[in-house]
């Protein structure tokens, strides 16, 4: 548990499915062979840490949507379904839940699509859609709230430092933006390869010692290296499934949309993209 992160990049090798025809140069290249799967798992397993969480009337929680670790601060963050967000030390015990901080106050939040640890406020950061992030202490006292405008509404972030951030748009097609908030000034990153979205769940943005990384959702087998200064998006990995891959070519709907502001084609966009994922998702033959 205490190295997710990498966990986490080396379940989602052995879980998607493209062709490496046409790879950027020095890309490495990742050959997953799933006609030669092991059946032990005990190698996998015993790299896996327990981590019992201490339980009370204060830290009992329904539905998990992401857990998040911290190494430096030797921390646990939990987001739920109802968007309320739990905190245990590394070691499983209870610190405290954001419930009072729900709601309309001056230092509440309100609708929160995603968390994530920021280092630099030594704090965790709560994403609203909207373009409003809050931090907060662990044990939830609001260390900032900050605001700007997005294009389309946001879906996961991550702090590169006290001021930049990345985040993932919802309305685009495969976009991240880099938002400066002392300026609000926003640049646009562009990535390829998603041929089908929502097939998987997972965090989009992850911090492995000096680097930072994204990992598209949905199904694309390129991970890419987060070229801060530039604010570009460099491909360095690539999953190569073989004949076992999944090609656009042929599928019904499609994987995404260009942007647009209009209500109508963004209607057709997510008819679309639901009817291809639908498709997947229940083919015998994927």
């Amino acid at each position: 548990m205490r190295t997710v992160s990498l966990i986490t990049l080396s379940i989602l090798i052995c879980a998607c499915s493209v062709n490496n025809k046409n790879l950027p140069d020095g890309i490495e290249v990742i050959p997953v062979e799933i006609d030669e799967v092991s059946q032990d798992a005990s190698s996998f397993l015993e790299k896996i840490e327990i981590v019992p969480l201490e339980t009370n009337d204060s830290s009992i929680f329904h539905r998990c949507n992401k857990v998040i670790y911290d190494q430096s601060s030797d921390l646990f963050a939990i987001y739920t379904s109802d968007q309320i967000v739990f905190t245990f030390s590394g070691n499983g015990q209870y610190i405290a839940n954001s419930k009072k901080m729900k709601g309309q106050g001056p230092e509440d939040y309100v609708m929160v699509l995603d968390i994530n640890f920021n280092p630099y406020l030594k704090g965790i950061d709560l994403l609203n859609p909207y373009g409003t992030i809050y931090t907060y202490s662990p044990t939830f006292e609001l260390l900032a709230k900050r605001k700007f405008k997005p294009e389309f509404p946001l879906e996961y972030l991550m702090a590169l430092d006290a001021e930049n951030f990345t985040n993932a748009y919802i309305w685009t097609d495969q976009e991240v933006s880099f938002v400066n908030l002392k300026t609000e000034q926003a640049t646009i990153a562009n990535y390829e390869g998603t041929i089908s979205g929502n097939t998987m769940s997972h965090s989009s943005f992850y911090h492995i010692g000096e680097d930072f990384y994204f990992v598209p959702s949905g199904l694309n087998y390129y991970f890419y290296r987060i070229d801060t200064k530039e604010k570009k998006l460099e491909p360095v990995m690539y999953l190569d499934f073989g004949d076992a891959e999944v090609k656009a070519e042929g599928l019904p709907g499609r994987a995404g949309g260009k942007r647009t502001d209009s209500d109508e084609e963004r209607r057709e966009i997510t008819e679309d993209a639901t009817e291809r994922y639908q498709y997947l998702k229940y083919s015998s033959n994927m």
